[in-house]
This record gives C-alpha cells, structure tokens and sequence, in this order.
C-alpha cells in the first residue's frame, strides 16, 4: 500500500520534519534528489514488472500472444458455488478420515485445488485445462474418495501397505508434482509475453478450394471411416489390450491404427472449423463428433476414445459458440442426450467385446460371473454366522438363526441364478449363430445392470494418479539409476517393463504374445523413481511446458481451436497415462506431428496453387470491387 503523498517541504531541523521526509520519498514527492534516482530506477522495474504480472494473470491486456482459448473459459456461476460446496464436503470429510497429517492433506487439497482453477482461470490453453483436470481426478478426488469409503484400489500398488508416514509421502510427492504443473504454465506465460507475436482475434477462415470440394471431402471421410473400421474388425490390426492379428504391408497398419486413434476426429475437426467459416448449417458436423467418436471407441476396445474424442470438441464449441452455434435450447438438449445415449452404448459394447475377447479359457458371461461371486460371499457370510451361533448366548444365538435363514434364501436364489446363466452360455453356445447370442446377451446385461456399476466405478478409479505414487513409494530401490533405466527401457515383445514389476501388476502372469496388457504409473510416479522431489518438480515443469507449447504450435500452423482442444487432451491424457516404455511411445508422438503437418499442408496457399495448376480445382475468381 503507498503511503500518503505530501507536498513538497523544507528541510528543517526538527526531527519530526526529517522524519517525515524520509516516510514520503517513495511516494515520489522528493524524486528529483540526485541521491534517490538508484531507488526510483527500481521502483520504476518493480512497477513495470507488477503491471506485467497484472497484465498476463489478471487479463487486463489487450496485446497477448494468440491463444486457442481466448474466449475466455468461465463456468456458469451456478455451476462454479456447487462444485466449491461439494469440494468443502468432501476435503472436510476426508480431513477427518485421513490417517496421516492433517497438515499434509490440506496442503495436497489446497495445492491441488488451486492447480485446478488455474486451468480454468487461465485463457490461453485447452491442453493445460485438461491437464489439470485430469491430474487432479487422478490424485486428489481418488484419494480423498478412497478415504471416505475406504474400498479397494482398482489397479496394483506394489508392496504399498498404507501407514501414516506412507502415506504422507504419496500426498507431498502429489502436492510438489501439481506445483510442478503450475510453476510451468507460470515460466510459459512469462516467456511467451515476450514473443513478437500477438494475439489476433481468431476467425473462422477456409482454403480457396474447400467450397468446391466440400461435399466430396465429407464423402471421403466417411468413406474412410468405414474401410479403416472394416479393415480392423477383419485383420485385427489395432485393439487395445490384444496382439495385431495382422500385419499389412507397409505402412498399412500404421495408417489404419492413427485413422482410429487420432485421424478421423482430426478430419472431423478441421472440416467442421471450415464448415464454421463458410457459415454452414453445423447439425449434421457436430453429431459426426459423437458417432465418430462411439464407432472409433467400440473399432479399437477403448471406452476412453469416446470421451477424449467427442468433450474436447464440443468443449470448444461451447467456448466458441458466439462465432459457431445458434441453437436453440431444444438442439442442444437433444445433442445431451444422443451424446448420454451414445457413451451409454459405447462402455456397453466395448465390456461386451472385452469380456469375450479378453477370456483365455472357456467362455462365461458377466452375468454368469457376478452371481458365482456373489454366491461364493453369501457362502463365507453362512459360515462366519454359523459359527458366531456356536460361541453366542442362548438370546444372541436367536436372532443369528434368523439372519442364517435369510442368508441359506439368498444363497439358493443364487444357486438357482447361477445355474439360469450357465444354461444360457450352453443354449447360446449349441445355437449356430453362437457368436452372436452371446455377444447379445451379453450387451443385453451391460446396457441394463452393468453399465451403472461399471460409470460410477469409471468416474473416479480410471484415472491414472494415485496408484502409481502409492507402488513407487513402497519401492526400496528408487534412485537416479533406476529412473534412467525405465527411462530408455524398450522391452521386447511379451517382456514386462520396469512399472510392471513395481506394482506387482497382474499382467506380469498374462500370456505377452496374445495380450497387450500393462498397468500405468502417469507422470508423477515416474519421475518418483528418482526418489528425489526435485526432479518431480522439474519434470513436471517439463511436461506442463510441453504442453502448452505443442498446443501453441498447433494454433500457429492450423488456427484452429478445435484441433486445438482434441490435441490439448490426447497430450495431457499422454502425460497423465506417462511411464510405460516412454521409447515405444515416440511413433505415436510422430503420427500426431504428421496429422498437424497435413492439415498445415492442405491449408497452405501454395498448396491450392498446385491444386489449380493441375486444374483439380478452378482458381478463384477476383471480384469486381
């Protein structure tokens, strides 16, 4: 706070007067004394160095470098007060249950937290947005569900066996890691603030010979989107978890596996930011996000395909909806609902296919397998109340009879249960069309009783985080030579990798020349091989850079914001899922650069010259203005 500007006064002798001279200099009522021009020099910096902080973080500038998200990415007030309610129930309640310090979990919430609001505070970033997102449902919301409900971890955690100290070390290692995150995004705006390049309003814009050729590039999209599908269900060439079935002559297999990755959606996007241009009706473009989206998830066995494909580009439209959409209330309700129902048929069909595919032995349905399990508990639960009756008093041992008989009721309905889904396997199994019976009757369940199980369990175990920290916490050989090892590793097929071995993962045991099978630590929990918070924080610093500038070089080449937000999220997914032979992972990195190249390519203008000498388009004719 500055101090009270006085005017100027006479050097008297009086204490009171000197000392009121000396109280009054930085207020810049005496700044023309020779002796005080070093002290105004850096008054002056400091000043200009807190305008630019203001500027940069407070978005008062009007000169910024050009952002995919300049919108602005404000949630609706609302919307905002129930997230902040819900956050305070859930760290008050997990601050009770925590075994650990209490100091240590509020500062794991508030740091987590405040990574969280950076990323949608911020406005020059979808990838950092979803990174943020990702991480702290990965870390903070895992954890703190966990501690409330304390329920089992979904995936391997090594040798961790909880404890205080243990656990302390996970929350520090996570709070140090999202300041790492933040601490980038810092370094990012402060150098970018430098750059030449300015920020220019972003509009919709397309290539001379897109009008001409528009309806044939949409037919050519679909057409590529049903051989690539095709060719995958036939030759088997990219499924998650699986061994390729095939291997097509060079570089075949490549093209089909980016097509279902990363390629059409890519098609999509771009087609659709064009089609914003020419001021196109975008109905049918933007349900084309959500069927490509469900057909790509189900083609590969991936249930998370549907989500990075389809939100990342409805979020930008939203962002953008002052230049794309006017829809009416009853358009965009009616998008929620085919968007609901098509994630609903997506988790549905791709569990229905895993579970079929995923069996090494004979096959049994999950309806068949959830009444066995539930069988085997209601089996242990007879036993535990038999023998409480056998140590209990005469009056106790009453109303245990009495629990044992519903017990012995349920226990025949799941027998009679049991064997109703065993005949229908075997029915199934002797009818000619088995396949498909199965496969039915199998949807059949997913859609009605599994999928609400399996969405409750998805939102908050799928995301890759904590787990990680826990098993590379409980490792005693953490060190800079192990961390360098993982580092450059690149296994041999059916080899497990590092990761593998520290979280004692199930699929050490699975057979490596069927399966594709690995357990993820993410980010964090590798650069914890080091057993050094420093690296956490450098290397997170790296990865949060990382980000931001391939999103930066993304709108530089495309100037496209919705290419920007699906590769913002296939980037952070990539950081978040990190650690497991980060070598193989280089191929992939160079197929999304050749994706960017492309549509930097069909863009360019000497691109439509060519397309103009070869006559394969008319060139544009100048207006008489």
């Amino acid at each position: 706070m500055y101090l009270p500007r006085f005017k100027k006064v006479d050097l008297a002798s009086s204490l009171k007067d000197k000392l009121r001279y000396i109280i009054q200099w930085p207020s810049g009522a005496v700044s023309n004394r020779r002796w005080l021009a070093p002290f105004n020099a850096v008054k002056k910096k400091w000043s200009a160095a807190f305008r630019k902080f203001k500027q940069i973080y407070m978005n008062t500038t009007t000169s910024k470098i050009i952002s995919p998200a300049s919108a602005g990415m404000h949630l609706p007030s609302r919307l905002v007060f129930a997230g902040l309610f819900l956050w305070v129930a859930l760290f008050t309640i997990g601050l009770v249950g925590y075994s650990g310090s209490k100091i240590a979990y509020a500062l794991f919430s508030l740091t987590t937290g405040a990574m969280l609001v950076t990323g949608f505070r911020q406005r020059s970033s979808y990838g950092y947005l979803f990174l943020t997102v990702f991480l702290w449902l990965g870390v903070w919301l895992k954890a703190t569900i966990h501690t409330i409900l304390s329920y089992p971890f979904v995936e391997p955690v090594g040798a961790f066996v909880g404890g205080s100290e243990a656990w302390d070390d996970v929350l520090y290692v996570a709070t140090v890691a999202s300041l790492g995150v933040m601490v980038g995004k810092v370094f990012f705006d402060l150098l970018t603030s430098r750059i030449t390049l300015r920020r220019q309003a972003i509009t919709p814009a397309f290539p001379q010979w897109y009008p001409q050729s528009r309806k044939w590039l949409w037919i050519a999209l679909l057409f590529a989107a049903a051989a690539a599908i095709s060719i995958n269900l036939k030759y088997g060439i990219h499924l998650i978890g699986l061994a390729p079935r095939t291997v097509l002559m060079w570089p075949l297999n490549a093209i089909v596996a980016w097509l279902l990755n990363i390629g059409l959606a890519t098609g999509i996007a771009v087609l659709l930011w064009w089609d914003i241009a020419l001021k196109k009706k975008l109905t049918i473009p933007v349900y084309a996000i959500i069927a490509e989206a469900l057909i790509s998830s189900v083609s590969i066995l991936s249930r998370a395909v549907y989500v990075f494909h389809a939100i990342p580009q409805l979020w930008a439209l939203y962002r953008l909806k002052h230049i794309s959409l006017g829809w009416s209330r009853a358009k965009v309700a009616l998008l929620v609902v085919l968007f609901v129902a098509f994630l609903v048929v997506s988790i549905s069909a791709v569990t229905t296919f895993r579970n079929y595919l995923y069996q090494s032995s004979a096959y049994s349905s999950t309806a068949y397998q959830v009444a066995v399990t539930q069988s085997e508990v209601v089996v242990g639960a007879i036993a535990e109340v038999q023998l409480k009756i056998k140590n209990s008093s005469p009056a106790e041992s009453q109303a245990l009879k009495i629990r044992l008989r519903e017990l012995e009721a349920e226990e025949l309905k799941l027998k009679l249960r049991v064997a109703k889904e065993k005949a229908k396997s075997i029915e199934a199994m002797k009818s000619g069309s088995a396949q498909s019976r199965i496969l039915l009757n199998e949807f059949g369940y997913q859609v009605t009783g599994g999928f609400p199980a399996l969405i409750l369990q998805l939102s908050v175990d799928r995301w890759i985080g904590l787990e990680g920290l826990m098993a590379v916490q409980s490792y005693p050989e953490k060190n800079m030579g192990l961390f360098w090892r993982a580092l450059s590793e690149n296994p041999a097929a059916g080899k497990a990798d590092t990761y593998q071995v520290v979280s004692n993962s199930i699929y050490l045991k699975s057979d490596g020349t069927k399966f594709r099978f690995a357990t993820l630590p993410g980010a964090a929990a590798f650069l914890y091989y080091s057993d050094s918070l420093i690296v956490v924080m450098l290397g997170m610093v790296f990865f949060s850079l990382a980000v931001l500038v391939v999103e930066l070089l993304i709108i530089i080449l495309t100037a496209n914001p919705i290419l920007c937000s699906l590769y913002g999220a296939v980037m952070a997914n990539n950081v978040v899922q990190f650690g497991v032979s980060p070598r193989q992972t280089l191929p992939y990195f160079f197929m999304l650069a050749c994706g960017i190249l492309l549509v930097w390519l069909v863009q360019a203008r000497f691109f439509t010259q060519i397309l103009c000498m070869l006559k394969i388009v008319r060139p544009e004719q100048p207006s008489d203005d």
